[in-house]
């Protein structure tokens, strides 16, 4: 015999599992619901149930792009952030000391058709594959990670 409200040709397999779905999704909407203008993440109670907000469908995270169009140094907002070069000659994306933490990461791009070298600031250590710090031509992306507020490590598209 099939759950009320369920279909009476479901095996019992089949009926649990829509009512585990059916209850999932019942706590979702009433998240959903108690946090439609609350943005991040926000813990409920339902019960003995605690949820987390994650990104739904309808939120739009994006990556956030800062376009140069000259040699450019780093500043702190640039964590996370793409920085797109759009420079028609050779440029420096210079990358300062003492700016960014460890864990912190900023990528780069080379939109404009002049090479992209990325420099070290004063005090700063740049680290990559076989010493390689220019981007490898039009359109090239890389990452730089920060090991620690005086060293990063580049890896990417370069040449």
């Amino acid at each position: 015999m099939a759950a009320p409200g369920l279909p009476t040709n479901l095996t019992g397999g089949e009926v649990g599992h829509i009512a585990q779905t059916n209850t999932v999704h019942g706590v979702v909407n009433k998240f959903d619901t108690a946090n439609a203008v609350t943005a991040g993440f926000v813990p409920i109670g339902d019960g003995t149930l605690l949820v987390t907000r994650a990104l739904t469908s309808t939120d739009n995270p994006g990556v956030v792009v800062n376009t140069q169009t000259a040699s450019y140094t780093l500043v702190a907002g640039d964590a996370g952030k793409l920085v797109e070069m759009n420079v028609a000659s050779a440029n420096n994306w210079t990358v300062p000391a003492s700016v960014f933490t460890a864990g912190q990461i900023v990528s780069g791009r080379q939109y404009g058709a002049g090479t992209t070298t990325v420099v070290a600031g004063s005090g700063m250590t740049i680290r990559s594959r076989g010493g390689v710090l220019a981007s490898a031509g039009q359109y090239a992306e890389w990452s730089l990670t920060f090991r620690s507020a005086t060293e990063a490590v580049l890896s990417g598209d370069l040449a």
